[in-house]
């Protein structure tokens, strides 16, 4: 049941090879620091921006990141972002002009 970030801090763990944050409620990008990691398992998450290039990440099942709408593992080639979902369904008042980014006007 963790929330939050995923702390940078876990990057100086040089002797952590595994971490398994699966099924939680962790929110934001997978910080750099942490890809010393030979195995990182954060599928189903609210995960978002690119996954770190270094290390072993390149190497990660995609199955590892699974669940996280908005998160790019650069295991794609090329990157193509997923769309955040808006939080309030466009209607009459309100234009999409970016992927997730709305201007309302009445």
């Amino acid at each position: 049941m963790f929330s939050g970030p995923i702390w940078p801090s876990f990057g100086n763990l040089k002797n952590l090879y595994d971490l398994s944050l699966e099924e939680n409620n962790l929110s934001g990008s997978i910080p750099d620091s942490i890809s010393g990691m030979t195995s990182l398992e954060v599928s189903y998450n609210r995960l978002y921006g690119d996954t770190p290039s270094g290390g072993q990440f390149m190497t990660f099942p995609e199955s590892s990141f699974d669940g996280n709408q908005a998160l790019c593992p650069r295991l794609l080639a090329p990157c193509q972002r997923k769309q955040i979902p808006p939080l309030v369904s466009p209607g009459k008042e309100m234009k999409i002009v970016d992927w997730n980014f709305g201007i309302g006007a009445y």
